[in-house]
């Protein structure tokens, strides 16, 4: 026989002879099935528990464990009670083996109703809510403000890291105990966030939206097909997503985009960081020019499939051309070193003939998945019907999604491939610049390029002028099989493979990684839960931060690894260096913390009234900033007598500016007005660029914020005021 003998000491309250607790009226037990609970607690930590108010995100693996432990410690099952459980997914066949509250009986229901009906009959006095409403920026109005204010945590049990990070945000922002959990096969991970105590999830390590994979080899050398469903899940966002957000902004403040654009540029600090983001920028605008073209005509599937026409040779061949064109196989390192060797795959292009066509599927996946998306995105297919509606006997725009109606849409439409034409390679790192045999836009001057992007910008602006569209952007949903975003995935990843000689992928494997899924075993999933319960006790009683402990096990091994989490990061003035691999060296920039060394949990409060204007808003932000951050007179006087003398001896005009832009940060903190409001920002757009004369400046605050709300909407119109139940409201300012 084995056994496992976990000692959490920790969890007792401390300085407690438990001995003499029997005679103690808080812990007498009366025989109720919480007797455990209440004898190493006491009755008045249950209560409290029976009371909680608690948001349970995800009732998949994990929230069927979590909601077990509910009900059996009977947690929101007293009389104020509360568990809201949302979950937008209803139970799969594939569901039963390892999410126990449900049954065969149960298949097709939403998880969170199954879910709530199954534990009632655990404990029948639990107060849940079920719903299925998804949580995210998109639908911050099915959970205001008045709903996170009012519990007392959240318990995260979801299955991918976007979500999470919502979450955390959220709890962040409102000060909540967050308990988190998630497993992968065998392996899996615990941790408790307690505001202002330890640091957020977000800070604790968890992944980036790339996995941790440089950019360079996402972008030019992947050597597994999870790099290329990478690639791919990036290719959804740049080409269903992007574009027209920018277009919204544009259309929103035309000035208000050029000027930011300028700032990007102007702030470079190098000529080669400046020819970097100008290209950039050209790129970008020359997409929205694209998506402005088609906008501007009476759109049709033919314009739908014209362009993911020219997508499919631009990705899978022209990108790669420019490649083979900078990198010949033949190509050594500074070394000497063969470039393609170890990781990295020569690569071949794609060319899309009759013959490839009939030999590789994979293209006319490409194109009917592409052709329907850009449909969606310009607003021909009109709104897709919820996924709990999908029939396998009759899928969504069944009619599109055949290679005869690919077929004949190419040769109606007379598609042929279009010409090469030499590009840039992007998105290296420096050895590969170093080995690269030039690329298409090395040599151009940079006055060249800044008349480029200042022709696309007009063209842009003039084309944006008075758009009234029904086209807006798609969000990537990974657990719809009918909305065509697998389907592309799947597709765009399996060409970017063929490209590489790399094995492709099925569908499931692209949903797995696309979608950031964390698959779930039933026996590391209620470890997992039950370890985070015991994290959640603590944090409940206002344990310090050394007896909160995260952790990492797996069952496989028999690993069991346990750490005390951090505090709070602070920020601190610093450097920020970013390589330039153009110039071969580092822009550095100078970040200035106010007040020094805050924490994300710090808030600015201000009382905001309906007439506050934007300007006045930014009035009083500055104010407080400057307040805050006004140093020693004299010591300022040092500082910039230190600075003069470098002034003096600046060896270059580059260093003589950067010094001459301290002496005037270091005078105006002297006078108390080392800052002021460069840009407040609203979702994905700038409402005040920090000029009088801009048209928002003598706007309301919540008008302003309204109809930028509106504008990232596509021009649909709110169905209620947007601070309707709002609490709090969070702005992104930026100072310099």
């Amino acid at each position: 026989k084995q056994f496992l003998n976990l000692h959490v000491g920790n969890l007792l309250r401390p300085n407690v002879d438990y001995a003499t607790l029997a005679s103690d009226p808080d812990h007498k037990v009366d025989g109720t099935r919480y007797d455990h609970l209440i004898a190493f607690f006491g009755r008045k930590f249950h209560d409290r528990l029976a009371n909680l108010k608690l948001f349970m995100v995800g009732c998949g693996a994990l929230g069927c464990e979590d909601m077990k432990n509910f009900a059996l410690n009977g947690i929101c099952c007293g009389p104020e009670g509360k568990l809201t459980v949302t979950d937008n997914d209803r139970i799969e066949v594939s569901n039963l083996s390892r999410q126990f509250l449900f049954r065969e009986d149960n298949v097709g229901q939403p998880k969170s109703v199954a879910a709530r009906a199954r534990a009632l009959t655990i404990n029948k006095d639990l107060k849940a809510v079920a719903r299925q409403d998804f949580v995210g920026d998109a639908t911050w109005h099915n959970f205001p403000d008045t709903f996170w204010q009012e519990l007392d945590a959240v318990v995260n049990a979801l299955d991918n890291m976007q979500a999470r990070l919502y979450v955390d945000s959220q709890c962040v922002l409102f000060k909540k105990i967050l308990v988190e959990a998630g497993t992968t096969g065998t392996a899996g991970n615990i941790d408790i966030i307690v505001p202002g105590v330890t640091t957020s999830y977000a800070d604790g390590g968890a992944a980036d939206e790339t996995g941790g994979v440089p950019m360079c080899t996402l972008r030019n050398f992947p050597h597994i097909v999870d790099h290329c469903i990478e690639w791919a899940r990036a290719q959804f966002e740049d080409l269903f997503k992007f574009p027209l957000q920018q277009l919204q902004q544009l259309t929103e403040n035309v000035d208000g985009f050029l000027v930011q654009s300028k700032k990007e540029i102007t702030t470079a600090g190098s000529e080669g960081a400046k020819r970097t983001i100008i290209e950039r920028q050209i790129k970008q605008v020359k997409q929205m020019n694209e998506t402005l073209q088609v906008l501007r005509g009476n759109v049709t599937l033919a314009d739908c499939a014209a362009l993911a026409w020219r997508q499919l040779h631009t990705l899978f061949r022209d990108n790669i051309q420019n490649l083979i064109l900078s990198f010949p196989k033949d190509t050594k390192t500074k070394n000497g070193e063969p470039f393609w060797s170890g990781h990295r795959r020569f690569p071949r292009a794609i060319e899309a003939t009759a013959e490839q066509m009939d030999s590789n599927p994979e293209i006319l996946n490409f194109l009917i998945a592409t052709t329907n998306l850009y449909a969606t995105m310009f607003g021909l297919h009109g709104i897709k019907p919820e996924s709990q509606f999908n029939d396998n006997n009759s899928r969504w725009k069944k009619d599109y999604r055949t290679t005869d109606f690919m077929r004949g849409l190419i040769s109606a439409s007379n598609l042929t491939p279009p010409a090469f034409v030499r590009g840039a390679v992007g998105d290296l790192d420096e050895e590969s610049s170093g080995a690269a045999s030039g690329n298409a836009n090395a040599d151009a001057p940079i006055e060249e390029l800044e008349a480029e992007l200042a022709t696309q910008q007009k063209k842009a602006a003039d084309g944006a002028n008075g758009l009234c569209t029904k086209a807006a952007p798609i969000d990537f949903e990974k657990d719809d099989d009918d909305n065509f975003h697998i389907d592309f995935i799947t597709a765009t990843a399996n060409l970017r493979a063929i490209n590489y000689h790399i094995t492709p992928a099925d569908a499931m494997q692209a949903k797995l990684i696309a979608g950031k899924i964390i698959p779930a075993i039933a026996t590391t999933t209620a470890a997992v839960t039950g370890l985070s319960m015991i994290e959640f006790f603590k944090a409940l009683q206002g344990r310090p931060l050394d007896d909160l402990f995260n952790g990492n096990i797996d069952i496989g091994s028999n690993n069991f690894s346990f750490f005390t989490t951090e505090p709070p990061k602070k920020t601190e003035s610093h450097l920020e260096k970013t390589f330039l691999p153009e110039q071969d060296r580092d822009f550095v920039k100078k970040v200035i913390a106010v007040p020094e060394g805050f924490v994300k949990y710090d808030t600015i409060n201000f009382d905001l009234t309906p007439e506050l204007t934007v300007e006045q808003f930014g009035d009083q932000l500055v104010d407080f900033v400057n307040s805050k951050s006004a140093g020693d007179a004299t010591k300022a006087e040092e500082l910039i007598a230190a600075v003069q003398e470098k002034i003096a001896n600046a060896k270059s005009d580059r260093e003589k500016q950067r010094q001459e832009a301290e002496l005037e940060r270091l005078e105006g903190m002297k006078e108390g007005r080392e800052f002021e409001i460069d840009a407040i920002s609203y979702g994905t757009g700038t409402i005040w660029n920090g000029l009088p004369r801009h048209p928002n400046a003598q706007k309301p605050l919540m008008q302003a914020i309204e109809e930028q709300i509106v504008a990232q909407n596509g021009g649909k119109p709110l169905d209620r005021p947007f601070w309707q139940d709002r609490k709090v409201l969070v702005l992104r300012s930026e100072e310099h």
